[in-house]
């Protein structure tokens, strides 16, 4: 009996020593055959699946071109806000002097009102891809349109408008509500 079971044994060896052999020259051949695929295939590959093919200098230039772009983008958005609050303080100005020579009465509600104008400050945000509920709120904070960034992040968390932020451009004024912030920037 225990013959028998030697010999059973060694069968039972020899062919998974045998299987083993074969699994592994099958591997190195598939992973051979998969390795060949020269850069121009690839290439080809690619643009036939959709996708375009630039080599690592076009890309660079393609990244500074779109950098160059965002920044005279940003140049032209900032000295147009500019010209806006110039226009909408020279346009103040001529109504409040219109205003009081027709109405010396009235002359002290009509301030007030004008000077609750000239407050408003209106801001285009910009938001991008990767910017954080904190980002935009520093941002909003050095237009003037908030008081307090972190007020603001704060009620973007806890009101669960953090993660809703669409990308986009959205017009702002300082006298909205943060609420009011929200729902522009959300929707």
């Amino acid at each position: 009996m225990r013959t028998v079971v030697q010999s059973f044994s060694i069968g039972i060896i020899t062919a998974a020593l045998i299987i083993g052999i074969f699994y592994m020259l099958e591997e190195e051949e598939t992973v051979q055959s998969e390795s060949t695929l020269s850069t121009q295939e690839a290439k080809e590959y690619l643009k036939d699946e959709g996708f375009a093919v630039v080599s690592s200098s076009e890309y660079d230039e393609i990244l500074r071109e779109k950098q160059q772009l965002e920044n005279e983008i940003a140049q032209i958005k900032e000295e147009q806000s500019k010209k806006e609050d110039e226009d909408n303080k020279e346009k103040s100005e001529t109504e409040q002097n219109t205003e009081e020579n027709n109405e010396s009465n009235a002359g002290t509600q009509n301030d007030e009102e004008k000077e609750t104008e000239d407050n408003n400050k209106s801001f285009t945000l910009n938001i991008q891809s990767g910017m954080t509920s904190i980002d935009i709120a520093n941002e909003l904070e050095t237009a003037q349109i908030i008081d307090n960034a972190d007020e603001f992040n704060n009620y973007l968390e806890q009101n669960n408008y953090s993660r809703q932020i669409q990308l986009g451009e959205y017009q702002l004024n300082n006298s909205m509500s943060f609420n009011e912030i929200a729902d522009v920037i959300t929707n």
